[in-house]
């Protein structure tokens, strides 16, 4: 698991797509381009810091498709078995 803080919220967040330069997540909530974030992996205690450049509704209902870009690329932000 997730969580994306947008500053005022925190969010349980999963991941569709992963890289070392960001991500394409489904989050509760949409959230603003250029929006400020930080993503959280505690699993791996890492914390990785970027803006929203995309944000549509998801395939299920009441979700949102929100794409984020790092400010500096994460290679060790994601877990080996988060690659596939």
């Amino acid at each position: 698991p997730l969580s994306l803080h947008t500053g005022q919220r925190t969010l349980p967040v999963r991941t569709v797509d992963i890289g070392d330069d960001g991500a394409l997540l489904v989050s509760p909530e949409a959230l603003s381009l250029k929006f400020g974030v930080v993503l959280t992996n505690p699993s791996r205690d890492r914390r990785a810091f970027g803006w929203v450049v995309r944000c549509s509704t998801g395939e299920t209902p009441g979700t949102f498709e929100v794409a984020i870009a790092f400010i500096e690329p994460s290679p060790t932000f994601w877990d080996d078995a988060d690659r596939g």
